[in-house]
């Protein structure tokens, strides 16, 4: 294939259009684009495909950093996130480490950060907790010895959650109120433990 025409892109400095005769064929960054250079150059098509798989790895990577820019996400949120935008499954992993690589993707750190947060700043029970990280790609051999750790402060959530819900009409009636804790993800023998004080201290 012959590339008749390089140009650089208005939005995209490091970007340019590559064009064969008058037709539209593809783009490539500046540094995937040096060793051919910037005017019209032969290529074969095996490396033309090399260089707009490169191309296309570069664009999905991008696209990752920028929606990682709005929060941290998991390994298995990115990776629905390329199944979302149609990204080829064959360049997933290869995206996935580069992204491991500049440290913007650390599970182990965003599981940490994720139990800190709930345990501290939401009135969720584990159970809850543990469905969400499930849903973000978390198994319980890796969520279940963290949760021991926040055993003490969940039961103290707890208690601070039913005191809180003294004066309603679920804080009145003990099946309610066991129904709301264990909505809200407090396993049941931790709520059976406390229960029955609770109710006596009326």
């Amino acid at each position: 294939m012959k590339i008749t025409k390089v140009v650089q892109q208005k939005n995209d400095k490091n970007r340019f259009s590559l064009f064969s005769g008058d037709e539209y064929v593809g783009s490539a960054t500046a540094e995937n684009l040096s060793p051919y250079g910037y005017g019209e150059f032969e290529i074969s098509d095996a490396d033309f495909k090399k260089l707009m798989d490169q191309d296309d790895l570069e664009k999905a990577t991008n696209k990752c950093i920028r929606y990682l820019a709005r929060a941290m996400k998991t390994k298995k949120e990115i990776i629905d996130y390329l199944y979302k935008n149609k990204v080829p499954v064959e360049i997933h992993d290869l995206i996935i480490e580069r992204l491991e690589d500049l440290g913007l993707i650390d599970d182990k750190r965003y599981l940490e950060m994720y139990l800190d947060e709930r345990f501290n700043y939401s009135t969720d029970g584990s159970l809850k907790i543990k469905n969400k990280l499930f849903l973000k790609g978390f198994s319980s051999a890796e969520v279940d010895p963290y949760l021991e750790e926040y055993r003490d402060k969940e039961e103290e959530n707890l208690k601070d959650l039913m005191a809180a819900t003294k004066k309603t009409s679920r804080g009145k009636d003990k099946n309610k109120m066991i129904r709301y804790l264990m909505n809200k993800g407090y396993p049941y023998p931790m709520i059976s433990d406390l229960i029955g004080a609770y109710f006596t201290d009326d």
